[in-house]
């Protein structure tokens, strides 16, 4: 399992620390990219930067088509995605990653949550949810324990398919003495 080394809370991501790449430049290579799924250029493009500038790998989509369409699910990541898209919902494109069993850790960022659609996000398996406007070190403490469950949740996964993979590849009879 891949962990980031826990900062302290008061300073973990201030300007003094510089970035996010500096408290584990070898592991920040290896962790989850962040997807940003959110209608309002100005917001996307906003979160896409601010993670940037801390060493993350991270892309915005305008639309939840336009992130199945190009994200690569062969490797780890996490999503940002807004409640309320132009086209569908944030939980709509998250049934939609169930339905296709994408081991994808969901942080729902919105600017009108209410309780019941902070509990309707968690009970469906988000990872956590922010109201808009949310602080520097909010987002990015919540960004990071997103991308390590990302990193977790592939390796098992991957392994979880390696298994199928073997299993299939049994005979009949060997797969009926396995059983």
């Amino acid at each position: 399992n891949l962990h980031l080394p826990k900062q302290p809370k008061p300073s973990a991501f201030s300007p003094a620390s510089q970035t996010f790449a500096t408290a584990a430049p070898a592991l920040v290579q290896r962790l989850a990219n962040v997807h940003v799924v959110d209608d309002e250029p100005a917001v996307r493009a906003a979160l896409v930067r601010q993670l940037r500038s801390f060493g993350l790998p991270a892309s915005g989509y305008e639309t939840a088509e336009a992130f199945l369409a190009q994200c690569n699910f062969d490797e780890p990541g996490c999503l940002l995605l807004d409640v309320r898209l132009q086209q569908g919902s944030g939980f709509d494109l998250q049934a939609e990653l169930t339905r296709r069993q994408a081991p994808m850790p969901i942080v729902f960022i919105t600017g009108f949550g209410t309780i019941d659609m902070s509990v309707r996000a968690m009970k469906a398996g988000a990872e956590g949810f922010l109201t808009k406007p949310f602080d520097e070190q909010q987002l990015l403490a919540t960004v990071r324990d997103a991308m390590e469950q990302a990193v977790t949740r592939h390796a098992h996964s991957t392994q979880r398919a390696g298994v199928s993979a073997r299993f299939a590849g049994l005979t009949a009879r060997e797969q009926q003495v396995f059983d």
